[in-house]
């Protein structure tokens, strides 16, 4: 008689899953314990095995209050012991399994009464000193893992309030979290890097677990994102995650040296990350909602933006085949800018492209104008006072956080942008976005990007009545469309079907942004990169019936 043991591995596999699967699925804390089963027999227990510890998440201190999520969901994870016991040594059967590793740095409590006011550098020191201690406990650990197979790496911090219940929702602000320079320097007895660790081909770095409101922001320069890509091998990542959280603007000095420590970094990894195929950047920021805002310049003496020029180098890179920059990117023309000298193949590999854009240019300009007078006709009535939008700048303290007291929230959120709600840029503007756009068109040219296959770029404007999108696509792909349009010609055009089998853009104008007249050297831009007839303008329906434009059209 056939038993458990007995059956083909796939059905073996199939009848594991079920065991894994929740009972209730309405109630996902109740999760099986799947050990009982792997005594049947090592096919089986191998099986269990390699679905446990596909994807393993460690604490770097760990009790039971780490095991509850948001909605009382259970958190499956392992403490440093355990990691170690069941992964260390001679398991490197077992190391085989994993393909994905979660280091949660825990950061010390937070006394309730701090929470609503600013991070105080004792606070920030003991936060640094307990992520370095981490960080130097995985990649010790890791750098004697030598022929295994390659795997995820993610590194997040999680951070409670000294109260039960729970998460740390309100925190107001934090310093950079990063690595404490003198603990560092003892635990490596003054050599100043990390063991390397040739086991990683991914890396995702900057995520927070379970966070709501304030987070730390992880630091980006030499302390912080620098020492972790020094410590990996760079023949073998390749693919790397970066997400960056940006200080509030209501403090422009601290986003200067933040954006100024990514910009380090990425000049440091140029020359490095030879084997890097895909490159993912989320820019955590949101433009102001006061467009009378001043953002402040991060470009000084009319130089070019160092940013810009940093990353425009790293995505020359002659293995990357993916680049994606989300969120709420600030970049300059300075990106699509051709190097001296190179006027082909700038990016050799590339064949995937995304870019999340923020209206705000790197010296502190706006993409998009409009009248401040103006009305959104989609906005709701609000009770505004029109006598508060006035000018506002970011100047909150940068310094003395010792010293700084709580500031109302309305204050806050007036030195940030958020208030007054007053958003009257709709439409592209001329000097700045113009520019930008017909740059960004004649980059994507075969003679400087001979792979690419497709391209989406995006930026919202003043609100969701004010998005564009334009989306490239060459001859072997379909081209995604953010809205369903009911029309043939479309359909052909977005499927690439006969006369459009050839490579072409779409230009998307969604309601308030519709009334723009497109630049002519946009359009030239346009005709020099793909020629004339490969290029769909589409407006949204409630702008055709203001201005008499057509809702489609092909130049």
């Amino acid at each position: 008689m056939p038993t458990l043991g007995s059956l083909p591995r796939e059905l073996t596999a199939h009848i594991v899953s079920f065991l894994a699967a929740p009972s209730d699925p309405r109630a996902p804390q109740d999760i099986p314990k799947l050990a009982p089963y792997s005594t049947i027999s090592r096919d089986i227990q191998d099986l269990i095995e390699a679905q446990t510890f596909s994807e393993v998440t460690v604490y770097s201190i760990y009790d039971q209050m780490y095991r509850t999520g948001q909605q009382g969901q259970q958190k499956t994870g392992l403490s440093l012991p355990e990691f170690v016991r069941l992964f260390g040594g001679k398991n490197i059967y077992r190391r085989g399994f994993l393909k994905t590793l979660r280091l949660v740095v825990v950061l010390p409590r937070v006394d309730q009464r701090r929470l609503l006011r600013f991070q105080n550098h004792e606070e920030a020191r003991l936060d640094n000193k307990a992520y370095t201690k981490a960080i130097l406990w995985l990649f010790h650990k890791l750098s004697l893992w030598e022929s295994e197979p390659k795997f995820e790496l993610l590194l997040e911090t999680l951070q409670l309030s000294q109260k039960r219940s729970g998460y740390l929702w309100t925190r107001s602000d934090f310093k950079m979290l990063g690595v404490d320079e003198t603990v560092f320097m003892k635990r490596t007895r003054g050599e100043g890097w990390l063991q390397t660790v040739g086991v990683v081909k991914k890396l995702q770095f900057g995520e927070n677990s379970l966070f709501c409101g304030g987070w730390p922001v992880m630091d980006p320069g030499e302390w912080g994102l620098g020492i972790l890509l020094d410590g990996i091998d760079d023949e073998v990542l390749e693919d790397l995650s970066l997400t960056f959280h940006s200080p509030p603007r209501r403090s422009f000095a601290r986003r200067r040296a933040h954006r100024e420590g990514i910009t380090q970094t990425l000049q440091h990894q140029i020359t490095s990350l030879t084997a890097l195929t895909k490159l993912r950047i989320w820019w955590s920021d949101r433009d102001p909602m006061n467009h009378n805002f001043r953002p402040g310049n991060f470009v000084e003496n009319g130089e070019k933006d160092r940013f810009s020029l940093a990353l425009r180098k790293l995505s020359h890179l002659p293995a990357l085949r993916e680049l994606v920059l989300e969120g709420n990117l600030c970049l300059g023309t300075e990106f699509w800018d051709e190097p001296s000298g190179q006027k082909k193949n700038t990016w050799p590999s590339l064949k995937t492209l995304k870019i999340d854009m923020s209206m705000i240019t790197p010296d502190g300009r706006w993409h998009y104008g409009g009248d401040p007078e103006s009305e959104n006709p989609f906005d709701e009535p609000e009770d505004d006072d029109p006598s508060d939008w006035e000018d506002s700048d970011s100047d909150g303290p940068d310094d003395d956080w010792d010293t700084e007291d709580t500031r109302a929230d309305h204050d806050w959120n007036k030195a940030d942008g958020v208030l007054p709600n007053h958003k009257f840029r709709h439409e592209p503007d001329d000097e700045t976005f113009g520019p930008f756009m017909a740059a960004m068109i004649r980059a994507t040219a075969r003679t400087r990007m001979p792979a690419l296959e497709s391209m989406e770029f995006k930026i919202a404007g003043g609100t969701d009545e004010s998005v564009m999108e334009a989306i490239y696509a060459d001859t072997t792909h379909t081209m995604r469309s953010p809205w369903v349009i009911y029309d043939e010609e479309v359909a052909k055009f977005h499927n690439g079907a006969a006369p459009f089998n050839k490579p072409r853009w779409a230009l998307y104008l969604e309601r308030l942004v519709g009334y723009w007249k497109i630049l002519s050297e946009i359009t030239d831009a346009f005709t020099e990169t793909v020629g004339k007839g490969c290029v769909l303008i589409w407006r949204d329906e409630w702008i055709n019936e203001r201005n008499g434009l057509s809702e489609t059209e092909v130049m």
